[in-house]
């Protein structure tokens, strides 16, 4: 779609008896989401969320659990992400369900006690914004924050119960930073962020109940060259407290965030490639390994509680061998680094003298990672990471998971 030249095309959704309630579109139109529901007001039978197939332009029924389908009439609203990986819904019973990074399948999200009847989310999906559902004897709804998917110690948070929301439109920008909101009275405020503190500015604008914030300009987060490795943590730990880590704080320079989820998930369509760095080479990844790797990296950062940049990995012992955790680093153009270590370890025994050879969830050897359980590298893996044979092949580590420890 072209602006002003854009074309007009019909999209053939499921019908069933019922109709499209909500629509949830990624930033480049690759994603889209709706919600059906079937049935009337006498019959109200269970709805369904709906995902159209990039490849074939065809509607596959979402697998939602019981109580997304039916409470009260089922589903009612569905929103993403601008990348497309984060999706939140609501049913008619105002409760909150979410899938993506760290939570691969539609489930009740963690703060059961919220009642939400609408909401939005940025590019990245580290900032939600949300109105809450009236509650019994009280026909006001609020405006509520959520810091991404995870809440740590935060969860949701009231921004504003000076008015009444509940007929009103909200919106956010791609960052996050920029929110917009119509009050019952169709009146427009922006909530002006400052850190923490949001300031509720009103605008004078005609009477509105449907709004979309976007920007006139797209400037995409800054491109950075990533390489992922293997950094040699000791010999010989007993017992030691490990921990993820960014060189960057989560709260005050988001966008290096956005710079390492974009990237990471874009280097499929751009010149900088990603990569391993293994032996003192770099080997380039595959564009599914490196949207693995962004993936990993925003449940990291989700699961750090507001103000800090880490969070414990646990207790780990490697008292045999060489202790490895895995760490990615970005770097711009000028040289900037910036890095984030995960909960992904490996043990490789004292008396094998090679780092770890393969990416994390590639390690199919179930202990030192010195044979891999799939292709990572374009064009097929190198001589120094052989796949495993069918006697030794095991399936790979994923984050929070120490490989061969003891």
């Amino acid at each position: 779609m072209d602006g002003v030249g854009a074309v007009q095309q019909a999209v053939t959704v499921p019908s069933e008896g019922g109709h499209q309630t909500s629509l949830a579109l990624s930033s480049d139109g690759s994603v889209l989401y709706t919600v059906h529901r079937q049935g009337n007001r006498r019959r109200v039978r269970p709805g369904a969320i709906y995902k159209r197939l990039q490849s074939s332009g065809q509607f596959v029924a979402e697998d939602i659990p019981d109580r997304l389908a039916t409470c009260s009439g089922g589903p009612t609203s569905v929103k993403t992400s601008g990348d497309g990986s984060h999706v939140w819904a609501t049913n008619r019973c105002y409760e909150v369900f979410y899938k993506g990074p760290g939570q691969p399948t539609w489930a009740r999200h963690e703060s059961e006690s919220a009642r939400v009847m609408s909401l939005a989310v940025s590019r990245s999906g580290n900032h939600v914004w949300a109105k809450s559902a009236p509650s019994s004897g009280n026909f006001n709804s609020q405006i509520l924050y959520h810091p991404g998917q995870f809440s740590g110690t935060t969860g949701w948070r009231t921004i504003d119960s000076s008015r009444n929301w509940i007929l009103g439109g909200l919106s956010v920008s791609g960052d996050g930073e920029h929110v917009f909101a119509s009050d019952s009275d169709g009146n427009l405020f922006y909530f002006n962020r400052e850190g923490d503190k949001v300031k509720l500015e009103n605008i004078v604008a005609p009477k509105m109940f449907a709004i979309s914030a976007y920007t006139l300009t797209t400037v995409s987060p800054e491109q950075l060259e990533f390489g992922g490795e293997w950094n040699w943590i000791g010999l010989g730990i007993q017992s030691r407290e490990m921990r993820a880590v960014t060189s960057w704080s989560t709260t005050e320079e988001q966008s290096v965030t956005e710079s390492f989820t974009w990237g990471l998930s874009q280097s499929v369509t751009v010149e900088a490639k990603t990569d391993f760095v293994l032996a003192g080479s770099k080997v380039s990844v595959t564009a599914g390994s490196s949207q693995e790797w962004g993936e990993s990296v925003t449940a990291t950062v989700s699961k750090m509680q507001a103000g800090q940049n880490w969070f414990s990995c646990g207790s780990l012992s490697c008292t045999a061998g060489n202790l490895y955790q895995w760490v990615i680093k970005g770097t711009s153009s000028t040289g900037h680094a910036e890095s984030i270590q995960q909960c992904s370890f490996v043990c490789v025994p004292s008396a094998t003298r090679d780092q770890p050879k393969c990416p994390p969830r590639y390690c199919g050897d179930g202990g030192p990672c010195q044979c891999c359980n799939g292709h990572w590298a374009e064009g097929g893996n190198p001589p120094v990471s052989p796949l495993c044979t069918a006697s030794n092949k095991r399936s790979g580590n994923s984050a929070g998971m120490c490989l061969g420890c003891d």
